[in-house]
C-alpha cells in the first residue's frame, strides 16, 4: 500500500521543558496505531511488525526508559545515530532534565509518561500493540523505540506481552535494558542500530512456514 497521512500534530513538544503533546493529541495518536492494526486484520493479515522514522526519537525513548525502569539517564541514552562524545553528555543532560521535570509530578500513569515524554510515533506504536493484543495478532518488534512502546502497552495492559515478538538486541542501551526487563529473547544480534522495521524485516522470513 502507498503511505497513509495519519497526521496528528507537526512534531512534538520540547520535552525538556513541556509536555510532548496534550492528552488529546496522544490518544489520537494511540488511536491511529490501533485503526492501522484494526485495517491490518480485516485484510487478513495474521502478523505485523512495526518500525519507525525519526529524527532524534532516541531521546524521549530513553526519557520513558528511565522512567518505567526506574534508570538514570547515563543508563539508557546512547549514541544514536552516532552523537560525537560531546553531543551524547548533552544528549544525556537533556534526558535526564526530561526525567526529572516528569518526575517532579509525582506518581503517574503510563499513558501521562507517554504523554509528557514521547513522541507522536511512539505513542501510534503503543495503540498498535494494545489493539493488537485485543485480535490475538502477534508483532514483531524493530529497535529501541518499539521495544519501549512495546513496554508502555505492557505498563499499560500486561496481556500485550503475549503478542510480542523482539526481532533483535538493538545498539542502543535503551533497548537492551527493555528486551531484559521484557523478558523477551531476541533471535538475531546484529549490533543494529537502525530503525524503520529492518531488523524486524530480517526475523519474518524465520517465522514464515514453506
Amino acid at each position: 500500500d502507498a503511505v497513509i497521512s495519519r497526521r496528528v500534530r507537526n512534531g512534538s513538544g520540547n520535552i525538556a521543558k513541556e509536555s510532548a503533546m496534550s492528552e488529546t493529541e496522544c490518544r489520537s495518536a494511540m488511536e491511529a496505531g490501533r485503526n492501522v492494526l484494526r485495517q491490518m486484520k480485516e485484510r487478513g493479515y495474521s502478523i505485523v511488525s512495526i518500525g519507525e522514522m525519526g529524527i532524534g526519537n532516541t531521546t524521549p525513548t530513553a526519557v520513558l526508559a528511565g522512567l518505567l525502569m526506574k534508570l538514570d539517564a547515563p543508563e539508557v541514552t546512547g549514541r544514536g545515530a552516532g552523537l560525537s562524545n560531546d553531543g551524547l553528555d548533552r544528549k544525556i543532560r537533556t534526558v535526564q532534565k526530561a526525567m526529572d521535570r516528569i518526575r517532579a509530578m509525582g506518581d503517574i500513569s503510563p499513558e501521562t509518561m507517554l504523554r509528557e515524554g514521547g513522541g507522536l510515533e511512539i505513542a501510534a506504536m503503543t495503540g498498535l500493540l494494545l489493539e493488537a493484543e485485543k485480535q490475538n495478532m502477534p508483532v514483531v518488534l524493530d529497535g529501541a523505540i518499539t521495544l519501549v512502546a512495546a513496554l508502555v502497552a505492557v505498563w499499560m495492559d500486561p496481556r500485550s506481552r503475549r503478542i510480542l515478538i523482539a526481532s533483535h538486541d538493538p545498539q542502543e542501551p535503551s533497548g537492551h535494558r527493555t528486551l531484559e526487563e521484557l523478558d523477551l529473547p531476541a533471535a538475531i544480534r546484529g549490533d543494529l542500530s537502525l530503525g524503520e522495521g529492518t531488523g524486524a524485516m530480517l526475523l519474518i522470513p524465520m517465522l514464515v512456514n514453506e
